[in-house]
């Protein structure tokens, strides 16, 4: 790298009196030796006037030492001097917090002359920054908190108000329910990826070269995003809103705050918005991003940069060509200075350049000044040590990793040179450089030092449920603590504003939360939420004077990670890949099926579970000697605990891809087949090697036991699924069933571009055509074979995949979320079932009852509209994802999480048998989430007591026995039964809560004690 080019080490322009005194020394040095000191005096004169010359008299390319050689107008070197010294201003505010209990007003409070009424909130169990404070009332006013203070001491309102002011105070009693400071989302895209998902609202990337730091967020932010409220309803009061991730460097990012302005401007939602130079420095932020990403965008298109050593060059001389600006920046002000000094207000007759300036390099030249906090995508630990490399070259600093999965590798680096790391709590896999993370990540950073935030990355994963990253961080083992400062004080600290947000204490941004259960804890959502004071949202449930939640109110979450650690030495991961005999006892409750729920009758559970030959021998109350279990059985002894069926995950692809973004990891996708076979059989492109399968191992320690996957294809047809056991390691053992349905696609994903399937109406046209061809097959098959009761398969003549399906004996899957779709697809079915009838009836065949079409929705966001419709029709639908977001068009009437009811007490309630499944595979581990989510839901202690609320057993059933019937597996897999195989997973406690530790994981004669989670 080039060394910093000083101003005075520039070649001065001599004056005549600098080249008279250069003659004199030299005269002088002839002369007798006896006038040798006067000499040497004078000598010493001469150079001092060379000095004074040098240092005084303008001498760059800036500026001329006469009149007559021009000058810049007066307007141009007053700005240039603006300039100057503004950048001396923002250095010195580097260094320079506000404290908090020194600000006096919030900047953004009174913007467009909009104002709110005092906030006094009683009675609150305070969560801040680490600590508890039970008991506590807060005060809110003129977008500030004002005062916390324990209920008791009570708030003397008239030392803060005014008479008018006390006569306006809204007071909210929350009755002990926990509050936090608003939510910090240091990673977002809202307002540049807006909900729904069009082309015309996408402004995340500007695509147009790989560096683009002259581009800002704000340009494409869409302040009618619906999801920006919709995120406030999580709690989320603050986001750092980033440019993607498709360039080097993506653009300059911005803070917003959650609350609309009656205007509708964003520049009003700017954390930094109103500010003036007595509230402290404007920081501004820079996205910088590394790997994979740029390489994909760039390199197909034989751009550079194809490789990380074009990302390094590129990298490197967009810092160079910053720098070189910087210094002709710096250069400029001191010559300026200089000539301000010495000649006034003729000064810009002396400058010979406008002040250098580069809106295109501007950022990154303000990143090297030290003004600009730079958030960089990386995730690998190569990634990361590349940018530190960069970042002490040119001498910059890096605040914060973003995604980071590899980072709790090299934590101590991180530590080193103080570098925050924003990271996911469990999503993982979706590319090769996400794939060497763990649950346990944050822990480890924590650990070593390293401040940690969680974010969503929105739309990636949904804002709304920021405080979930949170939660599962902490069940993977992060303290409480941390968990919660993870989404509010280091996050804010991350954005350099930890004087304003982030807390909840005097002098503190009034941005508040107020939760209907410990914040940490399953489907934990607020029931108020306040921003600058501003109330921005209210659960329509909410009823602060008489409903007031149970236990949980005042029940601590674990804290510290002390007791977990010392209980995880204590159990070691133990697998048995051939114990065909064992048993477990002190068992409290099993979930068999539907209709089969045992519960002990004691405490401390006296229930047991018998394993023989690898299948169930007793299920219940056994007498061991009764099942002959003798010496030889090994015994599991887990007290109070709780056992389900094996989690089933239906519809992804585990098992036939690794890494979706490798094709040498996946079996790929299937192109130009005859729609009427349904496309390929996952089958046949099932790879069964579960440790050689990061993703089979997560899912089989989770508790994942059963799959059922589907190869990928182009436009309508899916292809036909597979169902095997995750655990096996033997292709031939491992498939449980061939083929278990056909999938069809309607909507959006199936356009091709080339086929009938690229319309919507071309879609349905199709699968009449198909459905429709086989009517008469089948009542042909059955007139020819009048004993076949539509139950076996006449493998003696060639038929299409559909031939099964219009004849009863194959599931059809239909991916469609939206309710027009699903009503259009119900219809054909029973269209196709009634016109079957009438062949029945032509054909006089009165003895076999006319097949009714076996189908099962998939994804259903709008099934809860159409829900009477498919109660009567019996189709079940599995909701994916669980929880779902109005991310599409196709999905914008989708229920809320959060919203009661939800769409799967719809759904429920209708008669629909509901079951889930993720739309990523390396989500799967989280599928007891899901159901603990929904029961949650549903027994919302603020809901009306008169309505028929979800079991524990429903629960389990909508990843268990309603998810084997769904998938058309039914009877062989989900429930547990004597004589089948022992699939079961056995529980610390109610599965259904976070915390529950997983203890076994059974699977036949392959058991796992203590399964770990990578």
């Amino acid at each position: 790298m080039p060394t910093r080019r000083n101003s005075q080490e520039q070649v001065p322009l001599l004056t005549d009196v600098e080249r008279l005194e250069n003659n004199k020394q030299t005269y002088c040095t002839n002369k007798q030796k006896n006038f040798a000191l006067v000499l040497i005096a004078l000598a010493f004169v001469s150079l001092l006037g060379f000095t004074i010359g040098y240092w005084v008299t303008p001498h760059s390319n800036y500026y001329s030492t006469t009149e007559s050689r021009g000058g810049i107008p007066s307007s141009a070197f007053v700005h240039g001097l603006s300039q100057c010294e503004k950048i001396e201003r923002e250095k010195v505010k580097q260094t320079e917090t506000i404290a908090p209990e020194k600000r006096k007003r919030n900047p953004r409070y009174g913007l467009n002359d909009e104002y709110t009424k005092p906030v006094l909130i009683q009675n609150a169990f305070l969560l801040d920054d680490g600590l508890e404070y039970p008991d506590v009332d807060i005060l809110l006013f003129e977008g500030l908190v004002v005062k916390v203070t324990k209920t008791g001491e009570r708030i003397k309102l008239s030392d803060f108000l005014t008479k008018e002011d006390e006569n306006e105070v809204q007071i909210f009693n929350v009755e002990g329910r926990y509050v936090t400071p608003g939510l910090i989302d240091i990673h977002s895209h809202m307002g540049t990826d807006s909900w729904p998902g069009l082309d015309a609202t996408s402004d995340t990337n500007e695509m147009s070269s790989p560096v683009t730091p002259f581009v800002r967020s704000i340009d494409g932010f869409n302040p009618d995003d619906p999801a920006i409220a919709i995120i406030n309803s999580g709690g989320v009061t603050t986001s750092l809103v980033l440019p993607g991730s498709g360039n080097l460097i993506g653009g300059e990012a911005f803070v917003f705050k959650h609350r609309r302005f009656k205007t509708n401007l964003a520049e009003y939602m700017l954390l930094n918005a109103g500010m003036k130079e007595e509230d402290g420095k404007k920081w501004r932020y820079i996205k910088m991003a590394c790997g994979e990403n740029i390489k994909r965008s760039y390199g197909s298109k034989g751009v550079m940069p194809e490789s990380r050593l074009g990302e390094g060059f590129l990298f490197r001389e967009t810092f160079q060509t910053a720098q070189k600006l910087k210094e002709e920046q710096e250069d400029w002000c001191f010559q300026a200075n200089s000539a301000k000094s010495k000649f006034n207000e003729a000064s810009n007759n002396y400058i010979q350049s406008h002040f250098p300036e580069d809106t295109r390099r501007e950022t990154v030249v303000a990143l090297l000044r030290g003004d600009v906090k730079l958030h960089n995508h990386c995730y690998e630990t190569y990634d990361l040590e590349m940018m530190v490399r960069h970042m002490h070259e040119f001498d910059f600093k890096v605040t914060t990793f973003h995604h980071a999965l590899e980072a709790w590798m090299v934590a101590p680096l991180l530590h080193r040179e103080n570098i925050s790391t924003a990271i996911f709590a469990d999503h993982w896999g979706y590319k090769k450089e996400a794939y060497g993370t763990s649950v346990h990540a944050g822990e480890y950073l924590t650990d070593a030092g390293v401040d940690v935030s969680y974010k969503s990355d929105h739309p990636v994963l949904n804002a709304q449920h920021l405080i979930f990253e949170a939660a599962k961080a902490h069940h993977y083992g992060l303290s409480a603590e941390l968990a919660l400062k993870s989404v509010t004080s280091v996050s804010a600290k991350g954005m350099g504003a930890s004087n304003r947000i982030g807390r909840v204490q005097t002098g503190y941004d009034a941005d508040v939360v107020v939760w209907d259960r410990h914040p940490l804890e399953l489907s934990a959502h607020p029931l108020k939420v306040w921003v600058d004071g501003f109330s921005t949202f209210e659960h329509p449930l909410t009823n602060f004077k008489n409903k007031k939640p149970e236990e949980i109110l005042k029940k601590n979450v674990k804290k510290g990670n002390e007791e977990k650690s010392k209980l995880e030495q204590l159990e070691a991961t133990e697998i048995l890949t051939d114990q065909l005999n064992y048993y477990v006892k002190n068992i409290k409750t099993i979930y068999a099926d539907e209709k089969t729920t045992i519960e002990s009758k004691t405490e401390v559970g006296d229930l047991s579970l018998v394993v023989k030959d690898g299948k169930l021998k007793c299920i219940g109350e056994c007498d061991l000697s009764k099942v002959e279990v003798d010496s030889s059985f090994k015994k599991y002894d887990f007290e109070n605990s709780v056992v389900t069926p094996g989690i089933i995950a239906g519809y992804g692809r585990l098992g036939i891809e690794e890494i979706p973004s490798e094709r040498m990891t996946a079996d790929g996708v299937s192109k130009g087949y005859d729609l009427e076979t349904g496309g390929t059989r996952g089958v046949d492109g099932l790879r069964v090697y579960k440790n050689g399968s990061k993703e089979l191992i997560a899912a089989f320690n989770a508790g994942v036991t059963v799959a059922v996957s589907l190869p990928r294809s182009s436009g309508l047809m899916q292809g036909l699924s597979v169902a095997f056991y995750t655990g096996e390691d033997n292709f031939r053992t491992a498939v449980l069933k061939e083929v278990t349905g056909v999938t069809v696609v309607m909507g959006n994903d199936a356009k091709d571009g080339a086929t009938l399937a690229n319309s919507f109406s071309g879609q349905l046209f199709s699968i009449r055509k198909l459905l429709s061809s086989q009517i008469k097959p089948v009542a042909e098959h059955f007139i020819q074979n009048k004993k076949d009761k539509y139950l076996s398969y006449d493998e003696k003549v060639s038929r299409s995949t559909f031939f099964d399906v219009v004849k009863g004996t194959l599931t059809l899957f239909v991916e469609a979320q939206e309710a027009n779709d699903i009503s259009r697809i119900l219809k054909l079915k029973n269209d196709i079932e009634s016109n079957l009838m009438f062949e029945f009836k032509q054909n006089g065949i009165k003895d076999i009852a006319v097949p009714k079409i076996k189908m099962t929705i998939v994804g259903g966001a709008e099934a809860w509209v159409v829900a009477d419709d498919l109660a009567k029709n019996s189709v079940p639908v599995i909701l994916r994802p669980a929880r779902c977001v109005p991310g599409s068009f196709a999905t914008r009437r989708c229920i809320l999480p959060g919203v009661y009811p939800s769409a799967t007490e719809l759904l429920r309630r209708a008669g629909v048998k509901v079951s889930y499944a993720n739309v990523e595979d390396n989500l799967i581990r989280g599928l007891m989430f899901e159901a603990g989510w929904a029961f949650s839901d549903s027994n919302d202690p603020n809901a009306p007591a008169n309505e028929t609320k979800m079991s524990r057993s429903e629960a389990i059933g909508t990843i268990t026995w309603n998810a084997a019937d769904a998938l058309g597996i039914e009877g062989l897999a989900g429930r547990l039964k004597v004589g089948n195989r022992a699939t079961f997973n056995v529980y610390s406690e109610d599965p259904l809560k976070l915390g529950s530790k997983l203890k076994l994981v059974a699977d036949g004669k392959q058991t796992v004690k203590y399964p770990k989670q990578v």
